[in-house]
């Protein structure tokens, strides 16, 4: 907490982006890393801030606990999800500590920012040895959450937003773009299976005439070039 207060101290930032981040693997075999990071981490930024806004990144995590979405073809579809006001539903230490997060900031000027599967151009597709089809979600461009926290610190908005993408896919879906039907797939006996609702955010980046990219046009561009 003091050396946190004396980097702020000694910076004086106007804004602070909070990317850290433990994977949902690493939070479940340490819980009290998981929550050192993702809850006291939070709060240490929090109490000791000064006068800068400060940007947490969230995740959808929190909802892993509620029934999955019908394995089928979403496409693009803004409503589908969980919406900003859905109430936490989560057996993981991962989507607990990340909701514990957003406590600590609800009622304040920060921004929490909801999103999922980011990818860019050099890196549109994590590798595993295995892609999900009944993981479904949506692909998220960095570019965009970029775009999204201009137009956030431009208009000082605070509260929780969702920035993700448009489209709604599964993993093996998503693979099967790239490679094929070079692709092993698979059934999660426990899939996390969680899009989040972006029709929230959808009104305010028309305003500033900015679409959300779309994965599939994003992969379609990317052969072109």
């Amino acid at each position: 907490s003091e050396e946190v207060k004396n980097v702020i101290t000694e910076f004086n930032p106007d804004v602070i982006i909070n990317c850290v981040v433990i994977s949902p693997e690493k939070c479940e075999e340490n819980s009290h890393l998981a929550y050192q990071v993702n809850v006291i981490g939070v709060k240490n930024l929090f109490n000791h801030k000064q006068k800068a806004k400060l940007i947490h990144f969230s995740s959808p995590a929190m909802f892993d606990n509620y029934s999955p979405l019908e394995n089928v073809h979403f496409g693009i579809n803004y409503e589908i999800g969980y919406g900003e006001n859905h109430k936490p539903n989560t057996k993981s230490i991962y989507g607990k500590t990340k909701s514990e997060s957003e406590r600590i900031l609800m009622d304040s000027d920060s921004l929490v920012i909801r999103t999922s599967w980011l990818y860019t151009r050099d890196k549109p597709l994590p590798k595993i040895n295995y892609y999900a089809s009944n993981e479904i979600n949506r692909p998220t461009l960095c570019e965009d959450i970029w775009k999204f926290i201009v137009i956030a610190l431009n208009e000082d908005i605070k509260g929780i937003y969702n920035v993700c993408g448009p489209e709604i896919i599964s993993r093996y879906e998503q693979a099967r773009s790239i490679h094929g039907n070079n692709v092993l797939g698979k059934n999660l006996r426990n899939a996390n299976v969680r899009p989040l609702s972006i029709a929230k955010i959808q009104p305010m980046l028309k305003r500033h005439s900015i679409t959300l990219t779309s994965w599939k046009d994003f992969i379609r561009r990317l052969r072109i070039s």
